[in-house]
């Protein structure tokens, strides 16, 4: 299942449970991304340290 969702803003929300599940799927989200992009950084070090290995 891949869905994309994006975050305009949230003002106000009456519910505090609501709040609550909504503060932690938007970490979630956040987590998500930060991991994503870390680990195609860190892929691009891998690859970088290969070829100074083998000498490209």
């Amino acid at each position: 299942m891949n869905k994309k969702f994006k975050l305009n803003g949230v003002s106000f929300i009456h519910d505090s449970n609501a709040a609550q599940k909504w503060s932690e799927l938007y970490i979630e989200i956040i987590k998500d991304n930060l991991l994503r992009k870390a680990s195609i950084i860190l892929e691009g070090e891998h690859n970088n340290e290969i070829n100074e290995i083998e000498g490209d």
